[in-house]
């Protein structure tokens, strides 16, 4: 665990030596520093980190981005599309795979890029719209979209570009913003979910009626099974449920919420981002029956690294003082425990070695 002790401790430098009211310079150096400082620790781990890598058996990603790099790009685009080697993999991913091949076909070649691409938009991101830089990034490793960059490639990718479409979210542009997300769903299908941002998120919500949304909550948990059945029958898919314990973690959700709802300024950039929050409670509603739902809602998790400290911002003075340090403290021991216990999980985040 020392790299990522190490690496809370480079945060916790830059929000000491790093002013609020940065310079330009001052918030790229920032920027650098905690980037470059995960970048390298993700994308120099070791192959065998990551459950779906599976160096050495054709079925990973490894396995498969070796064959990918082999094939010409007519085969990969139109020819062998349904073909068993390419498994289930969506246009988007296959030619990232094909352009990354140029470099090499070493497995260390594939685990760097997608890095990149999972993790550089979302600290763009950070850096630019955050109230609280290093703040976002501590709730952004407590969060299970993190862990997603260390196995799911396909997911994690398509989930940063996601992320991106929150500059046209702001700007009310429809067209630009349904774009992304399709560029999204050639990287992972599921993606497609992230359309229904754009309408909460212009829903407008007071803060008198924040807490009746839960009601919603409630509703959509206790018809979770009938629900997910229609959507799988509406589909044509054969999912059994697969009870995972996820209740604990949605319990988690639904006390932020209400503590956000009652405690933080009732704004409209607050009152969108907390729409997404809302949806992403409600995918999780599913976790518990099937997992794959809830790596549905993990498109809507890094915009808790937004809402966050933008609604602790807005707080009374009194209560700013005691969630600031209280929400810092308890992030970081989370994210620290998520990463440890991750060794036993699909993710593999730990222990940390190099490739």
């Amino acid at each position: 665990m020392l790299i990522y002790f190490s690496y809370y401790l480079l945060i916790a430098f830059s929000a000491i030596f790093i002013p609020k009211k940065a310079t330009k310079k001052q918030k790229i150096f920032s920027f650098c520093l905690l980037f470059l400082g995960i970048f390298l620790i993700v994308g120099l781990r070791n192959p065998s980190m990551g459950a779906d890598l599976n160096p050495g058996n054709f079925g990973g990603y490894l396995g498969r981005y070796q064959y990918i790099a082999k094939q010409d790009w007519h085969y990969l685009l139109f020819e062998g599309r349904d073909a068993y080697e390419l498994g289930s993999y969506e246009t988007g991913y296959v030619a990232l795979n094909k352009l990354i091949s140029v470099f090499g076909i070493d497995y260390q070649h594939l685990i760097i890029c997608v890095s990149f691409v999972s993790l550089f938009p979302v600290f763009v991101i950070y850096r630019r719209y955050s109230e609280n830089f290093e703040f976002s990034i501590i709730i952004y490793l407590a969060l299970t979209c993190f862990l997603a960059v260390f196995s799911a490639l396909r997911q994690s990718c398509a989930i940063a570009i996601c992320f991106c479409s929150y500059v046209f979210l702001k700007k009310k542009k429809l067209i630009p913003f349904v774009l992304l997300v399709l560029l999204a769903a050639t990287f992972h299908k599921t993606a497609l979910i992230f359309l229904l941002a754009y309408p909460f998120y212009r829903i407008r919500i007071s803060k008198k009626i924040r807490l009746f949304t839960l009601g919603l909550v409630g509703i959509v948990f206790l018809l979770r099974t009938q629900i997910f059945r229609l959507v799988v029958n509406f589909i044509g898919k054969d999912y059994q449920t697969d009870s995972n314990g996820a209740i604990a973690f949605l319990l988690l959700l639904i006390a932020l919420y209400v503590l956000l709802a009652l405690f933080s300024k009732d704004d409209g950039e607050t009152n969108s981002l907390m729409n997404i929050f809302l949806l992403l409670i409600l995918c999780q509603c599913f976790a518990n029956i099937h997992s794959f739902v809830a790596r549905v809602g993990y498109y809507f998790m890094p915009f808790l690294g937004l809402l966050i400290p933008k609604s602790i911002k807005g707080m009374r003075t009194e209560n700013k003082t005691i969630f600031a340090p209280l929400f810092v403290v308890l992030f970081t021991v989370y994210g620290l425990y998520s990463i440890y216990s991750s060794g036993d999980s699909w993710a593999m985040a730990y222990p940390w070695t190099h490739f």
